[in-house]
């Protein structure tokens, strides 16, 4: 998977195809306008994109995981966006209820 120096959409496309717990919906996700879309969910945690508008594209920060129970970035944050290995790794080991 990629860094996120090197982020754009191919290499997010290419971390979330990797992903075995990538979303059915990660594409569609993607191409919203939503600023931290959805990628790869299990129970009550999820993986995001984190990216920032830049002119009439995207520029990618990294990923970071949700925890629905603590309404909260569990790894990685807007602050410090983490790679796609790294988030899909605790999502893998978060338990089912986030």
């Amino acid at each position: 998977m990629t860094t996120a120096t090197k982020m754009n959409l191919k290499s997010v496309l290419a971390d979330v195809r990797e992903m075995t717990l990538a979303s059915n919906s990660a594409d569609a996700n993607l191409a919203s306008s939503d600023s931290n879309p959805l990628v790869a969910s299990k129970g009550a945690g999820s993986v995001h994109v984190l990216r920032r508008r830049r002119g009439s594209g995207w520029s990618y920060l990294g990923y970071a995981v949700w925890s629905c129970r603590t309404q909260g970035w569990v790894c990685g944050s807007w602050n410090r966006p983490i790679s796609a290995d790294e988030a899909h790794a605790h999502l893998a080991d978060m338990a089912w209820e986030g």
